[in-house]
């Protein structure tokens, strides 16, 4: 998953990696780019996306002990 607009995420719909990673690469938004870097979507990449997600998350609001 990734924060898209209702435009783009109208036009890239269940389309293949190939052909959504142009329509992503082109967001404002920067994870959403980040995302289109990858070279396929599969599940160890949503994985492995999730995992930097939750990493950033803890370092933009940190638990506390």
């Amino acid at each position: 998953m990734v924060p898209l607009s209702k435009g783009k995420n109208d036009k890239i719909g269940n389309k293949p990696w190939p052909e959504k990673k142009p329509i992503l690469a082109s967001s404002e938004m920067l994870l959403t780019r980040d995302a289109a870097k990858r070279p396929k979507w599969d599940q160890s990449a949503i994985q492995e996306r999730q995992e930097e997600m939750a990493k950033l998350a803890l370092e933009a609001w940190p638990r506390e002990p």
